[in-house]
């Protein structure tokens, strides 16, 4: 009978280690996805130009087109 219990025991399964096995899965997956959202993030913020850079490129462009500078100073644009 010994044998029998010690088989029983052996058999038994641990809920709370598979609870905290899921949970760290779990947290393993929301870091790593977190990581990923904010990569395609910061990607398409620094390639999707705002309303005040598309007004800088079409200025840059019409300045190049009449064989301008491409860039000025800070004083130049003030006087």
């Amino acid at each position: 009978m010994a044998a029998g219990l010690q088989d029983g025991l052996a058999l038994r399964e641990d809920a709370r280690f598979h609870m905290m096995q899921n949970l760290e899965a779990n947290a393993r997956r929301y870091l790593v996805w977190q990581a990923i959202l904010i990569t395609a993030a910061r990607y398409l913020a620094a390639h999707s130009p705002n309303s005040r850079a598309r007004h800088q490129t079409a200025e840059v462009a019409r300045r190049v087109m009449r064989s301008g500078a491409v860039h000025q100073e800070v004083e130049e644009l003030v006087t």
